[in-house]
């Protein structure tokens, strides 16, 4: 539920700064009350702001801003990220580690580079991280994890 709610606000941030706005491609995404910003801006300066306007956002522990300096993404570049978030999730469904939940895996897309947050344990973080980078298309896997095996 806090995350859903982080992502409202941080759209909402957004959509009532359009100096911001009209720059920056940005998509939050929050997962355990960690905010993750992915996208591109033609004005970085623009991006950074954001980032500290959403770090204040009530319940959020940390923002991870992954906003690049670029032209905005196409149709579609989007499409090819919708599929291969698919094609992510689809191949962790296979996993065979004891205990593994998928659910605990946030798979997210950006110009085929794979971002992965979750809650997980070092074994399950470095197989899933394994086989990500495995899959062809994936430019790069950046891991987000979260472990709870300390």
């Amino acid at each position: 539920m806090d995350d859903s709610q982080i992502e409202i606000e941080a759209i909402g941030i957004m959509n009532d700064h359009p100096e911001i706005d009209e720059v920056a491609q940005t998509s939050p995404i929050s997962h355990n009350r960690q905010l993750l910003l992915i996208g591109q801006t033609s004005n970085m300066e623009a991006a950074r702001r954001y980032a500290k306007m959403v770090a204040a956002i009530p319940n959020v522990r940390a923002v991870f801003n992954e906003v690049e300096q670029g032209a905005h993404a196409s149709f579609g570049d989007r499409t090819s990220d919708a599929y291969m978030t698919t094609k992510v999730k689809l191949s962790l469904t296979g996993m065979d580690i004891e205990g593994f939940d998928i659910t605990r895996v946030n798979v997210s897309t950006f110009l085929d580079r794979v971002y992965l947050m979750g809650l997980v344990t070092r074994k399950e973080a470095a197989a899933v991280t394994n086989r990500v980078r495995g899959i062809s298309g994936v430019k790069k896997v950046i891991d987000i994890f979260e472990y709870i095996d300390g």
